[in-house]
């Protein structure tokens, strides 16, 4: 009777099921045992994760909260997406524990849910990880080092290194270093064309004109660091809540705070806008968790 039952379906409708279909297969087939035999209309694989899609559903539908009210303030989703925004360095955990410095307590997930908004798409292309790989074997790195011997003299270490394998190209040591000195360490470290493309030093006045020249005569681009960058240690002590010490600040005026804040958003920009620093002023009036300026 069922394989009369499936055949006849089998010509009565099309291919093209609807979901009152595939409902009534299933019904049907769940009054019979012999039913993978009589089914030729469908695979009895589809109709059993047609079951699961049904069972899904009603567990969804029962499992909906009864309020569609944000659990999450609106100000909070808000300040996450400006801290996203701000700080391309900070991921969700250090965005979270800029929000307990604040009072507001949200999780993990929440912040990867909404920093999203904050953060541009990734762009086509290489990454600066892909870059560095790939170019990490034309580009050297030079710098003195102060050693002090038995006798308390100090003794000048210059040290040439490739930062593709780490390989130390070449060493010298001196007492009085020059700069006809250096520059003839950076001629024996390159014989025979071995030199690198771009090669990164310190504003050391050592690396003269002749410097200059023996860089020049073996196509090496010379690449100073910056003079004088500013200062990170402050923001680090006095601002900054460590994963390690349960999201506390080291000098102690400040951490992890029990309670909703209420005022105006103050930010501060650090080495010139790579991380901010966040407080919040007191304001009377003000209701919500935060007013974003």
């Amino acid at each position: 009777m069922m394989r009369r039952l499936f055949t006849g379906l089998r010509h009565a409708i099309s291919l093209h099921l609807r979901p009152l279909d595939r409902l009534l297969l299933v019904i049907l087939a769940s009054k019979t045992r012999s039913w993978r035999s009589a089914l030729l209309l469908v695979q009895p694989d589809t109709l059993l994760r047609w079951h699961c899609e049904g069972v899904r559903l009603v567990w969804k539908v029962r499992s909906r909260a009864a309020t569609r009210t944000p659990r999450v303030p609106a100000e909070a989703i808000a300040l996450i997406v400006e801290m996203a925004r701000e700080n391309r360095l900070w991921g969700a955990a250090r965005i979270r524990a800029e929000l307990l410095t604040l009072g507001i307590h949200v999780s993990k997930g929440t912040i990867l849910k909404h920093r999203r908004r904050g953060r541009p798409p990734c762009r086509n292309g290489q990454t600066w990880a892909t870059f560095r790989h790939n170019h990490a074997a034309d580009v050297w790195a030079c710098d003195f080092i102060q050693v002090t011997v038995l006798c308390f003299r100090s003794l000048f270490a210059f040290i040439i290194v490739e930062h593709a394998s780490r390989w130390l190209a070449h060493v010298g040591v001196t007492r009085r270093p020059t700069d006809a000195w250096a520059a003839q360490q950076l001629r024996e470290a390159t014989p025979f064309g071995t030199a690198p493309r771009v090669l990164i030093l310190d504003n050391d006045a050592t690396f003269g004109p002749q410097f200059e020249r023996v860089a020049a005569v073996s196509n090496i681009e010379l690449r100073a660091t910056l003079y004088q960058p500013p200062a990170y240690a402050a923001y680090f002590n006095d601002e900054r809540p460590h994963q390690g010490i349960n999201q506390a600040i080291p000098a102690g005026n400040g951490g992890q705070s029990n309670r909703q804040q209420s005022g105006r958003l103050d930010r501060l920009a650090v080495l010139g806008g790579l991380h901010h620093a966040y407080s919040v002023r007191s304001v009377r009036g003000v209701r919500s968790i935060m007013l974003l300026p």
